[in-house]
């Protein structure tokens, strides 16, 4: 399932500090991938930071943030949601005096449960009970 998002931030409301907080209601699921859109124009003002609860999942390193202008970042998952509650926080702020700027963001979700282990062709002779 693709989920998708645009997002944008006000300036000179929000910092690194006291970022604005956009809840993401998701699936259950398997994050296969993803990607972050950048416009043109922020010109490196506006900073991303997407987290499952506490966790920081992109980017990856803690302290660090995407910021960005005119491309498009490919997000890596394999991540598993698969304990409540299901959803996504976006932090985002923005250093411009002058524009609010904006953000699209965008997950492909697996839905998809594990297969079942195979038994293996010697198991059947092992175990009679199956």
């Amino acid at each position: 399932m693709d989920f998708l998002k645009y997002i944008s931030t006000p300036h000179s409301v929000y910092t690194e500090n006291s970022p604005m907080k956009t809840i993401w209601p998701i699936t259950k699921g398997q994050i296969v991938h993803g990607w972050i859109y950048f416009p043109s124009g922020p010109a490196g003002l506006l900073h991303v930071i997407v987290k499952r609860a506490k966790t920081q999942l992109f980017p990856m390193d803690t302290g660090q943030s995407y910021r960005l202008d005119d491309c498009i970042v490919l997000l890596n998952g394999n991540y598993w949601i698969d304990q409540p509650p299901y959803k996504l926080t976006i932090e985002t702020w923005n250093e411009s005096t002058t524009y609010d700027h904006a953000i699209s963001i965008g997950l492909s979700i697996s839905d998809v449960v594990a297969a079942p282990k195979k038994k293996s062709f010697i198991s059947k002779f092992l175990n009679k009970n199956d």
